[in-house]
């Protein structure tokens, strides 16, 4: 028996090892499934984190391009006003042209105007020269009986002359003689 027993005993201590050996093992599986698990929270939760930064990255996608189509909407609204302004500078341009135009035609006009007012001053003094000659030789006649009328005992010249020099005009202001050839007839 001392043989069986050995035998129970080397078998029995076999027996423990495997324990030992699978109780080792077990606690190693224990050990690989909580890091398992841990290894399993912490993915989980690196995968909540990214859901959420891919959520945030969405809004922020969204808001980007809100931003982007403003920008255009404005862009677009500065090309307008661009041309706006191109079209009043085009318009701006023209006006200065017929400005510079009128400006010529109106200094031509004054020119003319000043040409005529000396023609007429000298046709004026023409006049007061033939008016003043008219007059001597009608004062010179009243104290002739030549032209009398027999009914009448008045003597007095039939011509009644005018000197258009002693005649005070009015003032012609230039300004006003203008606006009022451009003033719209409506």
């Amino acid at each position: 028996m001392n043989n069986a027993n050995k035998q129970l005993k080397i078998e029995k201590n076999i027996f423990y090892n495997k324990i030992e050996i699978l109780n080792s093992q077990k606690e190693k599986i224990n050990n690989d499934n909580n890091l398992l698990k841990d290894d399993i929270n912490y993915k989980l939760f690196e995968l909540i984190e990214i859901k959420e930064e891919v959520v945030n990255l969405k809004k922020d996608k969204i808001n980007l391009q809100n931003e982007i189509q403003k920008y255009i909407n404005e862009n677009e609204s500065y090309k307008k006003k661009i041309y706006d302004i191109s079209e009043v500078e085009s318009k701006n341009k023209f006006f200065q042209e017929e400005n510079l135009r009128i400006g010529s035609e109106l200094l031509e006009i004054k020119k003319k105007h000043d040409i005529l007012k000396k023609e007429i001053q000298k046709y004026e003094n023409q006049k007061s020269n033939l008016i003043s000659k008219i007059n001597s030789v009608n004062d010179a006649l009243k104290d002739t009986n030549i032209l009398t009328n027999v009914f009448e005992n008045k003597i007095q010249s039939k011509v009644q002359i005018i000197d258009h020099s002693k005649i005070e005009r009015e003032s012609l202001d230039l300004d006003e003689q203008i606006k009022n050839i451009f003033k719209d007839k409506s």
